[in-house]
């Protein structure tokens, strides 16, 4: 007489083993595919993606036209101007007498045209 022990195991149907595969293989295997990809993703993230920021301002050199002692600013350091805004005031000792001179001849040519 042949003992149940001597003999192979209870063979396992397919679709019995697919439930346990799907049931508890699987998820575990989704998680760690996902754990992996996260990783990878998270390490290549950090080595590939170095930028180099380049920031340029808009800065512009003003110059007068004329030399002079510098009398008031009329803005702040690092203020924002726009074309044509007064930004300062120079004291031109030469130019005033040109002014003075020039108011002159005005008056004296339009006192002639009134004569």
């Amino acid at each position: 007489m042949v003992h149940p022990n001597d003999h192979d195991p209870v063979p396992v149907p397919p679709e019995q083993r697919w439930e346990e595969f799907r049931s508890r293989r699987l998820p575990l295997l989704v998680w760690l595919i996902c754990v992996v990809l996260i990783g990878v993703a998270l390490l290549n993230r950090s080595m590939d993606h170095r930028h180099v920021a380049i920031a340029e301002s808009r800065e512009f050199e003003i110059s007068a036209a004329r030399d002079g002692v510098l009398v008031d600013v009329a803005v702040e350091l690092l203020e924002s101007v726009e074309p044509g805004q007064l930004i300062a005031t120079i004291d031109d000792p030469e130019l005033e007498e040109l002014l003075t001179v020039s108011a002159a001849t005005t008056r004296q040519l339009r006192d002639q045209v009134e004569a």
